[in-house]
């Protein structure tokens, strides 16, 4: 009889031991994730801050000379350059302004706040960022809810409440693009 308790002790003891290397190693693999998560998004923050540093330098000390008014500086350079302007314009509005998380926040919104056209805008964001303007709004958004959750605070409120703060109007919208751009569900 002793020798089944101790067995049975035993098998307990076994159980919860692997249960708990279980949870260490899949929080570990979480953890991981999240982190990878960070750093891709940094690698692109730092990428667009680049490229408005390079934009604020005056233009003619980017260029070796000022090209004379009959260059042969081809018209699609020139348009490439003010898409890429404009893209500054757009990333420091993303940046800085709360007016994105608003619910209902449109390309028309932010080209009027900029004072371009909505194909201007669209093309701006296509040609430099490879993506269209809801992937770089819920981007942003995506971004602020990960904000919220890493200041601890998310514990006092619901998932419903940060996917609102940042402008999503569905949570199962909200979740699907969480679950896309880090790999987790914003419970886990």
């Amino acid at each position: 009889r002793q020798k089944y308790i101790i067995i049975i002790a035993a098998l307990i003891l076994g159980i919860v031991l692997g249960a708990s290397g279980l949870v260490f190693h899949l929080v570990r693999k979480r953890n991981h994730r999240q982190l990878f998560r960070n750093q891709e998004e940094q690698m692109r923050r730092e990428q667009d801050l680049q490229l408005l540093k390079t934009l604020e330098t005056p233009i003619a000390t980017r260029g070796s000379e000022e090209e004379p008014k009959d260059s042969s500086r081809s018209e699609a350079s020139a348009d490439r350059e003010n898409l890429v302007t404009d893209f500054a314009r757009i990333l420091n509005v993303m940046e800085n302004s709360e007016e994105i998380y608003r619910t209902g926040f449109s390309i028309a919104d932010l080209a009027s706040m900029l004072g371009i056209s909505q194909r201007t805008a669209s093309r701006a964001i296509n040609v430099c960022r490879n993506c269209n303007f809801h992937q770089l709004l819920n981007e942003y958004r995506i971004r602020k809810v990960m904000r919220i959750m890493s200041e601890n605070l998310s514990e006092n409120f619901t998932i419903e409440w940060m996917a609102e703060k940042a402008g999503f109007k569905s949570r199962t919208h909200f979740t699907a693009l969480f679950k896309k751009s880090t790999g987790l569900t914003p419970s886990e």
